[in-house]
């Protein structure tokens, strides 16, 4: 709350004097100068080194919106705690609004206790051009008033501007890669020294500055959609760095609308990417039970809509309670309406409503005695309900509150309190929030009770970054009826993705390792290899996903599920809350492999495979571990490894497995 000035919200304080406003917490200092009615970035200090990304020489603008005139705008300031409806942890909430004649622009700050990271984020209201129509007015040659001020504003759509102040500096960029239907590959990074003088544009996601002299490291993560090939991050040398693309285009709105926003944070360069993890594990708290979930899915199966009815679903739930699985998620074909995955007849991807205003009521073909003994069955078997749901997305979302109400009825009627939201097509603004709107009132309404599975796997969605606040990430189909799953390709998009995030947004997918053998004749990574057990393994630092009609499984893999996950749950809450690193080399089938979770300095977890390779030894360097003695505790594998209770002065841990496609899951303590 802002009391003469100042706010404050445990370590984190606002103060806004003399048209200076600082934002800081043990961790990060920012100074904006509103002096001249625009905001300017005079620094972002590391508090714990004194380090500061400054340049005084330059007075630029942070923002630039196509139209919105500083030079007849007012200054408010405020601020408030808040925590996204109890999806994030507490944060304190600053916003700048400039009011001007037409349009109007809220810039809102979030910092949170303990994070070296401050969010910004903008929220315009009024008209704003159209690509073609900026295109047009430039080339009209007549003066705006906005151009008294043309100097201190950086380009046109850019969202972030901050300087550098720095000689040498090197650039670390990271593009994230969502429709993973078509995508396998869903990070990649590059590198390559600030020329100073020069302007340059890149394209990615998450953008490292690193002055490699002194050791000090800046992140820029624009928090927007994925638009690949299209930059985001502008650099003029070594002085100043602008994040461009606000995603307004032509839109005219009379309400608030959110722009992409970006983090930004300081730390040491070897450590700012593990600290942005954290910082994101504060906007996005995890799954309501304070856990890593298990949850099933018979889609893998590729039956489509055609195996749901009442009594395969109740098959699947008592399979779920025998192997220990939290969540049942009926996918597609549960509803009245028939969408354009049906195997059994034609439907429709959007216009849900003009379709059939029953759209969504139960099938009474398949439930004819509704959902109601599918509930009850399942919380006699302790399993919790997931419905598949598909947001209506045309006319821009315009039924986002029948939506909502679909949505809000099925929680309050059957208890329904997981929903996969697939099918969704963001088109512009509008959609966004649309469906934001969407998502916030049903999570407003149903207490929090309400989670979301958001499906990134085509189209143009939310993606990695935007709104993360919300739900879990469903991030990849794979089906052996194509070939197209291995397990070693989703540990490797897992290992790939924890490297930046945290693992408890995501959700992956095990299927069933004995169907379509056929489809990989001799392939040595063939499914069909594996323990399903391994498989298990190999996505359980994230939520696992029984991609598969679980029923089906032969006996032998229904046994080792089972323990597997007996062991897994006895740990997934304390999983939940640890880090979890990538260890080893890449995943690709043929490697030594794994992830590390520390819970704790000297406390943690390991598990480690060995892939197809005739080697049946390795030295995984470990993290934050150094020249110590290790208890191990073995709590699961699949074969026979023996592992070395010594670390090296470099990190290293001697590790022996009895088998190719080995893995072992071991709790460790420093003695």
């Amino acid at each position: 709350m802002m009391n003469n000035g100042v706010g404050v919200f445990k370590d984190c304080m606002v103060i806004h004097q003399y048209n200076i406003l600082t934002i800081e917490n043990d961790g990060i200092r920012q100074k904006i100068d509103l002096s001249g009615g625009f905001p300017v970035s005079l620094f972002v200090e590391n508090k714990k080194s004194g380090y500061r990304f400054e340049n005084w020489e330059r007075k630029t603008a942070m923002f630039h919106l196509s139209g919105f005139d500083f030079t007849d705008c007012t200054v408010i300031v405020g601020c408030e705690t808040h925590d996204h409806f109890g999806l994030s942890e507490a944060c304190l909430a600053v916003s700048v609004l400039y009011t001007g004649q037409e349009k109007t622009v809220k810039q809102v700050f979030e910092i949170y206790p303990g994070s070296p990271f401050i969010v910004s984020t903008l929220y315009a209201k009024g008209s704003f051009l159209t690509v073609a129509e900026k295109a047009e007015e430039k080339a009209t040659g007549i003066e705006k008033k906005a151009e008294a001020i043309a100097g201190i504003l950086p380009h046109e759509d850019t969202v972030e501007a901050i300087g550098l102040g720095c000689k040498h500096l090197k650039l670390e960029t990271v593009s994230l890669f969502d429709n993973t239907d078509t995508n396998n590959t869903l990070v990649k990074t590059g590198e390559e020294m600030l020329y100073t003088g020069r302007v340059q544009s890149f394209d990615g996601n998450l953008f490292v500055i690193k002055d490699y002299i002194g050791g000090e490291a800046l992140l820029l993560a624009k928090d927007g959609i994925l638009n690949p090939g299209q930059f985001s991050l502008r650099v003029k040398g070594t002085e100043f760095a602008e994040i461009a693309g606000s995603g307004l285009d032509g839109l005219c709105t009379d309400e608030f609308v959110p722009c992409y926003g970006v983090t930004i944070g300081v730390a040491p360069a070897e450590e700012i990417k593990r600290a942005y993890k954290k910082h994101y594990g504060k906007v996005y708290r995890g799954d309501r039970s304070g856990a890593l979930f298990v949850m099933s899915n018979t889609w893998g199966d590729r039956n489509q809509d055609k195996a749901v009815c009442e009594a395969f679903i109740k098959k699947e739930i008592e399979t779920a309670h025998f192997l220990g699985v939290d969540i049942v998620q009926i996918d597609d074909g549960w509803q009245k309406g028939t969408t354009s995955n049906s195997a059994l007849k034609q439907g429709v991807w959007e216009g849900y409503y003009d379709f059939d205003p029953l759209f969504w009521n139960v099938n009474k073909e398949k439930f004819p005695n509704g959902l109601e003994p599918i509930v009850a069955f399942a919380n006699e078997n302790h399993v919790k309900l997931g419905l598949w749901f598909s947001p209506d997305s045309s006319q821009d979302f315009c039924n986002w509150q029948k939506d909502a109400e679909v949505l809000l009825g099925l929680f309050r009627q059957y208890g329904v309190g997981y929903f996969k939201l697939d099918g969704i097509k963001i088109r512009n603004k509008c959609c966004e929030a649309n469906l934001i709107k969407m998502m916030e009132t049903v999570t407003q309404k149903s207490g929090g009770l309400v989670s979301f599975n958001l499906d990134i796997t085509a189209e143009r969605r939310f993606g990695y970054l935007y709104q993360k606040q919300f739900g879990t990430l469903f991030v990849e189909n794979r089906y052996t009826d194509w070939g197209s799953y291995y397990p070693a390709w989703t540990m490797k998009n897992l290992w790939q993705l924890a490297e930046v995030l945290p693992a408890k947004k995501l959700l992956f997918e095990v299927l069933n390792l004995r169907r379509n053998k056929h489809v990989y004749t001799d392939d040595p990574l063939a499914p069909n290899g594996y323990d399903a057990d391994y498989a298990f393994a190999g996505v359980m630092v994230a939520n696992p996903l029984l991609w598969m009609e679980m029923s089906s499984l032969e006996e032998k893999d229904k046994d080792r599920l089972s323990e597997i996950i007996k062991v897994y749950k006895q740990h997934s809450k304390i999983l939940l809350a640890a880090e979890i690193l990538p260890l080893g080399r890449m995943p690709d089938g043929t490697e030594f492999t794994g992830f590390q979770a520390i819970v704790k300095d000297g406390e943690g977890y390991l598990l480690l495979f060995r892939e197809y390779t005739g080697m049946n030894s390795y030295d995984f360097i470990l993290h934050d571990l150094f020249a110590c003695r290790l208890s191990i505790k073995i709590l699961a594998q699949n074969g026979d490894a023996v592992i070395a209770d010594c670390v090296s002065d470099e990190g290293r841990i001697h590790v022996e497995f009895s088998n190719q496609n080995n893995y072992v899951f071991v709790k460790y303590l420093i003695c």
